[in-house]
């Protein structure tokens, strides 16, 4: 039994070894405020948070603060060339990055509402909620206008193809816009599924839009023929907030529930690769395989992800836990890996706890085996234990002694028979 224990463990262990190679390696990390909203351009990171835009340096393995804008509250920001356009409440501002240790707002234009920015050329498209897509020429950063609008009923995020506008339209699915004329946008199609309650973000890869849906998940949406879109598959992830898809790898951020890692090679058939756990409010891959993943309250963690090919079976994976908490944003390169405890998945801990328990049960099996080869065959009861076994001597009982305690054991019982009788 030892040896078949001692094997199993070393197997549980061999395969603890070889499953930590495939986790996301943890790089930088930058402790912000609140970050709701992370881009990469080029080595700059835009980090759009409550505190307002801070602007890093990042290697990806340290990421240093360069400097910061105070915009309250700010949601979403997006960066053509040398300026940064950044939404909050408040609406639209201007930030020129000539020099990252000082961007300066050099604008500010009113957009009730604005939530979501994504920048194309000169325009800045809008995702203004109840006043629908609104467009913004920057051609002259310190005099932005309003070049052209669109209202739709729920506008949250646009994400561009071309000339192309996908916007999520939150409770009323997605709507696809041709913005050619960005004084005269106009609708090129509508689309809209039962099972979409609230949707988030909308991110096309080839010929698929994955409509990132709060309340059930991701749903691939088959865009050949943009008259007769059709659902083919869905991810579920239960508060899907926002996704990411790169090199067959589809990320979504779900808040508390963690960052989901999935394998879309084939849009038809989604697999879960991994799931980090965290409070992960944003994913932006930068590259094939590095990741920038706002952890809400607790800043941005860096990781680089190993190539699909090297990805494990469906498992879950390891936890995002919250970085050391400071006043004020700081880096702290070469951070551990975001773990459970020392870095190891929840199902590889739940595995050496499991061989801990069965290497246990062997020593006990065979500590339990030797007892009873000391103690005579037959079961009697702790009325003659004392007769049985004698810790001052704890040899057999001899064949003697043995009939004499099974004689006494026998008119004990017979007593205890008589008394029930008699009761009776």
């Amino acid at each position: 039994m030892l040896p078949a224990t001692v094997c199993m463990f070393l197997y549980l262990f061999a395969m603890l070894a070889s499953a930590s190679t495939v986790d996301p390696t943890a790089l930088g990390f930058l402790k912000t405020k609140d970050p709701s909203s992370v881009l990469i351009s080029g080595d700059i990171m835009y980090i759009a948070d409550v505190s307002g835009l801070i602007v890093a340096t990042t290697g990806p393995d340290d990421i240093k603060v360069n400097g910061s804008v105070p915009i309250p509250s700010a949601t979403s920001v997006g960066i053509d060339g040398r300026y940064a356009c950044v939404v909050s409440a408040y609406g639209l501002s201007v930030v020129d990055m000539k020099d990252p240790n000082n961007p300066t707002a050099t604008a500010h234009l009113k957009i009730d509402s604005a939530i979501h920015v994504t920048m194309d050329n000169t325009l800045a498209f809008v995702s203004a909620q109840g006043k629908g897509l609104v467009i913004v020429d920057v051609t002259v950063p310190a005099k932005p206008y309003i070049a052209g609008s669109l209202p739709v009923l729920h506008a949250v995020d646009t994400f561009m193809v071309g000339t192309k506008a996908y916007v999520a339209n939150y409770r009323d699915g997605f709507v696809v816009m041709d913005t050619s004329d960005a004084s005269h946008p106009t609708i090129i199609a509508k689309y809209d599924d039962k099972e979409f309650e609230y949707v988030q973000q909308v991110v096309v890869s080839g010929n698929y839009a994955y409509v990132c849906e709060q309340t059930y998940g991701v749903f691939i949406v088959d865009l050949t023929d943009l008259t007769n879109m059709k659902i083919v598959s869905k991810f579920a992830a239960s508060n899907a907030n926002r996704i990411a898809v790169r090199k067959g790898v589809l990320y979504i951020a779900a808040f508390g529930k963690g960052l989901y890692w999935v394998d879309v090679t084939d849009p038809l058939n989604p697999m879960m690769i991994g799931l980090f756990l965290g409070n992960t409010e944003d994913i932006f891959m930068s590259g094939d395989y590095i990741g920038y993943v706002a952890l809400g309250d607790d800043g941005i963690q860096a990781l680089h992800f190993p190539p699909l090919s090297a990805a494990p079976s469906p498992s879950p994976g390891s936890s995002l836990v919250p970085m050391p908490q400071t006043d004020s944003p700081t880096s702290t390169p070469g951070t551990p890996g975001p773990s459970g405890s020392d870095g190891f998945p929840l199902v590889l801990l739940i595995i050496i706890c499991a061989s801990g328990v069965l290497l246990v049960v062997g020593i006990c099996f065979l500590f339990r085996k030797k007892i009873r080869s000391k103690l005579p065959v037959g079961d009697h009861s702790n009325l003659l234990a004392d007769k049985i076994y004698n810790p001052e001597n704890p040899n057999l009982m001899t064949a003697e002694e043995m009939m004499l305690a099974e004689e006494e054991l026998v008119v004990a019982s017979g007593d205890k028979e008589d008394e029930v009788m008699l009761a009776e």
